[in-house]
């Protein structure tokens, strides 16, 4: 037998998480569904961590320029990209885990672990369990892709999912 909830959201993203907190001015009967990673691609992988590594990249510009300022000691600065990196990473695990703390908080057996394959026109399966619903929310996000004219580049690209591990 199914579970029957009126908003099922599949994806727990920058997406499906504004569009769960439209659903929840409305209603406390939903789920939300999603198999991946928590932490939205922004604070994971984008924007966020992307922001951390420019600052520091600025902070290292800024230092060389002080000379023209009439500031001494800035020119010989350097730096250690593993601990940049290092520090990149720690703030995006900063960021990634209060989206994923602030998304979950509260939701309990409303928060299903599981990828999301519709059964019928209103079902899903969801690991071993089946929600029927009246309305769905497809927030599934997106993934970096290679254009196949670029395949042959690959050694000498990464996207944004490898470049921040």
């Amino acid at each position: 037998m199914a579970r029957k909830v009126k908003v099922c959201v599949i994806g727990s993203g920058s997406t499906g998480l504004f569009s769960l907190g439209q659903v929840r001015k409305g209603t406390k009967d939903f789920v939300v569904v999603d198999g991946g990673i928590l932490g939205t691609t922004c604070a994971r992988v984008g924007c966020m961590p992307s922001k951390a590594l420019i600052q520091a990249t600025e902070d290292v510009h800024h230092a060389s320029a002080l000379a023209a300022q009439g500031i001494a000691g800035g020119e010989g600065i350097s730096a250690d990209m593993a601990k940049v990196m290092a520090h990149v990473r720690e703030m995006r695990d900063g960021f990634a885990g209060m989206v994923v703390k602030r998304s979950s908080m509260g939701l309990g057996d409303k928060l299903i672990r599981h990828n999301a394959q519709f059964i019928a026109a209103n079902v899903v399966r969801v690991g071993e369990e089946e929600i029927e619903a009246e309305k769905f929310i497809l927030a599934v996000g997106s993934r970096p892709v290679m254009p196949a004219p670029w395949e042959q580049f690959s050694e000498l690209l990464m996207t944004t999912d490898e470049f921040f591990e």
